[in-house]
């Protein structure tokens, strides 16, 4: 699985949407499914993240960082 988004579909379906989310949340606890660790970039590079979240080529989760 490559990722999972049931925002559009949550309301029409919610019995269905809660059973699907309530099984892909079991299989992350168990360790069977594993979540990605997040890309982390400096706030500077906040114009090359934005742009690879457009064309769809940034890592599965991007945060950027602010420095203390």
């Amino acid at each position: 699985m490559s990722g999972l988004s049931i925002g559009g579909v949550a309301h029409l379906r919610p019995a269905t949407c809660t059973e699907a989310l309530t099984a892909v949340i079991s299989l992350v606890a168990c360790g069977i499914l594993d979540e990605p660790l997040p890309a982390v970039e400096p706030l500077e590079n906040a114009g090359k993240v934005h742009e690879a979240l457009e064309s769809r080529t940034a890592p599965a989760k991007t945060v950027l960082s602010v420095a203390d």
